[in-house]
């Protein structure tokens, strides 16, 4: 488990790609202590396609801002929203793998 902790930051260098979840996803599987650290990794790398942002974790120095001000749910302002070079396919596999993962219990 300690050798899966430090390694688990490298994996994520290369970026969201289809085979980083993959891997992520049998990694949650067989060893589940190692949930909570792929979420928080995988939420803020996610973020950082989708809202060009990280993501405001509970308990963080910003967590009191709201990340969308008067903004439906849902839709994500242009201001906050994926940056204008971001790739549609880059998108896509950003929202299915955020639907893949069980993130219930984090608030998005």
């Amino acid at each position: 488990l300690p050798h899966m902790q430090a390694l688990l930051p490298l994996m994520f260098t290369a970026g969201l790609n289809e085979t980083l979840t993959e891997a992520l996803t049998h990694l949650a599987t067989h060893i589940p202590a190692l949930i909570p650290l792929i979420q928080q990794r995988l939420l803020d790398l996610l973020s950082q396609v989708l809202a060009n942002k990280p993501f405001p974790h509970p308990g963080s120095r910003k967590s009191g801002v709201q990340s969308f001000p008067s903004t439906p749910m849902g839709v994500v302002s242009m201001q906050s929203g994926p940056s204008q070079d971001q790739e549609p396919g880059m998108i896509a596999l950003a929202m299915r793998t955020l639907g893949s993962f069980d993130f219930s219990k984090h608030n998005l």
